[in-house]
């Protein structure tokens, strides 16, 4: 299923942003792309900051949020658009660490980012 809002406010959140180091350190995730992953970050964090509740209490972010572009902007440090950003979050969908439903994107939980 997916992570609810209440999960994602119990995540100690640094100065700057948060990186699930899971992304990094753990084994299973070793074929996505680092780009994917920093995507995934910024995704989270705006989730953290702007992140919506839908009727059963699951935490999405809205797709096209600018704030997801920027932090990757800020996370990767590197020039990126939407484009980017789609593309990334394909590659994300395709290793169930995201799902997207029309224009939002939910956190699959089953996979132990948090």
């Amino acid at each position: 299923m997916y992570y609810k809002l209440s999960d994602i406010k119990k995540i100690n959140i640094p100065e700057g942003y948060y990186m699930p180091t899971a992304l990094l350190k753990d084994s299973k995730f070793k074929q996505v792309r680092l780009e994917a992953k920093l995507a995934y970050a910024a995704i989270l964090n705006t989730a953290i900051r702007n992140g919506k509740e839908d009727d059963e209490g699951y935490l999405y972010v809205i797709s096209n949020d600018p704030m997801n572009v920027e932090l990757l902007h800020l996370i990767a440090n590197k020039k990126v658009d939407q484009d980017k950003i789609d593309g990334y979050l394909n590659e994300l969908e395709s290793f169930d660490l995201i799902e997207k439903k029309g224009n939002s994107i939910y956190f699959n939980n089953s996979k132990g980012i948090l």
